[in-house]
């Protein structure tokens, strides 16, 4: 035979009917091979001796693609939804309606399928005399397309039940039922693969760098449709898009602090092993069939380990006068503070009456020129977060800041309480303290050297304390019912 030819099939019993002398196929056995002949008339018998015939017909082929139909439109979308690896079968349809499987094969890369004389794996004729159908197996995790191939634009699906059956065809280009297009069966399919989708996450607990994971659980709606061999995988991206977990529960121990995408991923093993991904990219760009969920968002907070701890050991050392310029100085004594790297430590100096901030200062000491209640509080805190030197000192009060900082939503610690410092006035060297019938209000009255007194103590108790001597010269007088005291001490 010829290149896409084949023996005819017709039966030579019946090639006396054949129009023509010389038209009648000579191969009894339809394999072009004839019986021997006499090719002398007389000898023979029959004139057709001289005329030995061999019938061929040309080679008919049935191809198609098999393509995934996302949208279950029935249409092929673009060129790169074709399936590789998809069985598809050859049938004869047979005059009592029966089916006789002719031939198998798969689809190639592109998802397209051939069957013909130059087609493996068989290179089978196809006679353009029989009609013939063809039908797929469904991969696993693969539906058949519900759509009805309404105008597409390119490959339709050809499966009239939409179970992967065609109808059949004669493939004869000259065929007049069904003209060109019975020479390509196209089929589509979908993946019915569907993943459970994530509801919320809890768990709320911070990191601390190099400790110990923290737990973050999410809910799902349990709404997943999972074929034999289907299994879902939670995994977990940081905001790099880097797969960092994998679990096989809803659940995650998390290692570092950020906020992260939640993603439930229904896959076949055999398929794509979604274990050995990087990326979502590398899942999807990888696997047959499958489904990711919509991601939730999973956040970990660092713990702020900042803490300013509490302040001891106040000290007031000296007195203020302001007439004279003399300062009393502040200091206190710092405990348990814990200071993360790049943090520092101040303090802040309050009036105790009015709660205004007056001062900072990176040390626990300042120096005051009023008398008065002061407060120093330690606050510490991220410099890129906060600029203490931009507080609005003898306005801003530190409720104020406090509300501020909280705002700020960083990890700071702001001891707001702290602790109270008392100045006092700076004593006098000598005073006198009159007179004779003049009544001396009540209270303690310093200095630092002498007192001399003659007044009356009338209306409340009363106490002296000089450094040297108290002298009570003529018409000091004390009522009766009232104390009056004197010491050798002089200021405190």
């Amino acid at each position: 035979s010829l290149d896409n030819l084949n023996y005819s099939t017709g039966d030579p019993a019946g090639a006396g009917a054949c129009a023509g002398t010389d038209s009648a196929d000579d191969s009894a056995a339809n394999d072009g091979t004839t019986g021997c002949y006499d090719p002398a008339d007389p000898a023979s018998g029959d004139d057709g001796d001289e005329d030995i015939d061999i019938g061929l017909y040309p080679c008919e082929t049935v191809a198609g693609v098999v393509f995934v139909d996302a949208d279950e439109d029935g249409c092929q979308a673009l060129a790169s939804d074709g399936i590789a690896g998809v069985t598809v079968e050859l049938y004869t349809c047979n005059a009592d309606g029966s089916f006789s499987l002719v031939s198998m094969t798969t689809t190639g890369a592109d998802g397209s399928y051939a069957f013909g004389p130059d087609e493996g794996p068989d290179n089978i004729c196809l006679d353009p005399a029989l009609a013939y159908r063809t039908q797929i197996s469904a991969p696993s995790g693969f539906n058949f397309t519900t759509g009805t191939a309404a105008a597409c634009p390119g490959d339709e699906d050809d499966s009239p039940a939409n179970d992967g059956i065609s109808a059949c065809y004669n493939p004869s280009d000259t065929d007049p039922t069904d003209m060109d297009t019975d020479e390509h069966i196209d089929f589509g399919i979908y993946c019915g693969v569907k993943t459970d989708a994530i509801i919320t996450g809890s768990g709320n607990a911070c990191y601390i760098d190099g400790g110990n994971a923290v737990f973050r659980n999410i809910i799902t709606d349990d709404s997943e449709i999972l074929p034999a061999g289907y299994q879902i995988v939670y995994i977990l991206v940081d905001d790099t898009g880097t797969i960092i977990l994998f679990n096989s529960v809803s659940e995650y121990f998390v290692a570092q602090a950020g906020i992260f995408q939640a993603y439930s991923v229904a896959y076949n093993p055999n398929d794509y092993d979604v274990t050995t991904a990087s990326t979502i990219a590398d899942i999807t760009s990888n696997w047959t069939c499958g489904d990711i969920s919509a991601p939730a968002e999973i956040k970990v907070t660092a713990c702020c380990l900042a803490t300013s701890g509490w302040l001891t050991n106040a000290v007031v050392d000296g007195c203020a006068d302001p007439a004279n310029g003399t300062t009393a100085t502040l200091s206190v004594t710092q405990n348990s503070e814990r200071i993360p790297a790049g943090y520092v430590i101040a303090y802040l100096l309050r009036d105790g009456a009015t709660d205004i901030l007056l001062d900072y200062s990176y040390t626990p000491s300042f120096d005051v020129d009023q008398i008065g209640s002061y407060f120093i509080s330690p606050i510490v805190y991220d410099p890129a977060n906060l600029d203490i030197t931009a507080i609005d000192f003898g306005n801003e009060n530190i409720f104020d800041f406090n509300i501020m900082v909280f705002n700020l939503g960083v990890c700071d610690h702001f001891n707001l309480s702290g602790i109270e410092l008392l100045v006092e006035e700076c004593c006098q060297d000598n005073s006198y303290i009159p007179g004779v019938g003049i009544g001396v209000n009540g209270g303690l009255y310093e200095v630092s050297q002498n007192i001399t007194s003659d007044g009356t103590i009338n209306s409340a108790n009363v106490e002296y304390s000089a450094g040297n001597s108290v002298e009570l010269m003529p018409g000091f007088e004390v009522e009766i019912g009232l104390e009056f005291h004197a010491f050798i001490e002089g200021c405190n």
